[in-house]
């Protein structure tokens, strides 16, 4: 199992983590951020080409793009264990979760400023991506606070999926120096995360 990056690229953390969690072997590649820097023997050198998009994930003779498309297929095709837990409910939940951070957030401050014309000044784009930012844990925090499911984690006292796109949003947050006091219960279950080997490993890699 191959796991192709961007350096930096929150979203490919997620797939980082889900992996993690359930103690799959796999390799991380990173690539340039052009496709043309990519080779086009390398097995998803055309998906990369339409879509400028990491993670990749190349499993069991295919190529598999979005971050979360890739990590409900992991849950799916290696169920232990799982990770989309609970009733439907709790599932919608979760996934209300993840979409808020995969579509309102991370791609924003990832790809929004730099597909700009204009290159931005260094001071408007950090203004840019702490307002996204912080919009958007000011959401997350709502909606764990409203979840009576959560426990230590976003739901319940084991790390499920949302946690692995909690964690590096977190991350990104930090990265660009946004005060987390406005938002316990996001620390809360962040410091339950990195109470975690598979975190802690992960959270490593993301600052080498």
């Amino acid at each position: 199992m191959e796991l192709f990056v961007r350096p930096g690229c929150a979203l490919s953390h997620t797939v980082r983590l889900a992996l993690r969690l359930k103690g799959l072997d796999y390799e991380v590649h990173e690539i340039g951020d052009l496709p043309h820097l990519v080779s086009p023997r390398l097995p998803f050198h055309e998906v990369l080409a339409e879509t400028r998009t990491t993670p990749v994930l190349h499993d069991l003779h295919r190529c598999y793009i979005q971050s979360h498309a890739i990590t409900e297929y992991l849950d799916e095709q290696y169920p232990d264990p799982v990770l989309l837990v609970g009733t439907a409910r709790d599932r919608v939940q979760a996934r209300s979760l993840i979409e808020v951070i995969t579509t309102g957030i991370l791609p924003l401050i990832d790809d929004g400023i730099d597909a700009v014309p204009t290159p931005w000044p260094a001071d408007r784009a950090m203004n840019w991506r702490r307002h996204w930012l912080e919009r958007g844990c000011r959401v997350i925090e709502s909606m764990l606070g409203d979840n009576p499911a959560r426990g230590r984690f976003s739901h319940g006292d084991s790390p499920t999926l949302g946690d692995c796109y909690l964690a590096p949003l977190v991350w990104a947050a930090e990265r660009h120096g946004l005060d987390l006091a406005p938002f316990p219960t996001i620390r809360a279950v962040q410091d339950a995360c990195m109470a975690l080997p598979e975190f802690a490993e992960v959270a490593l890699e993301v600052d080498a």
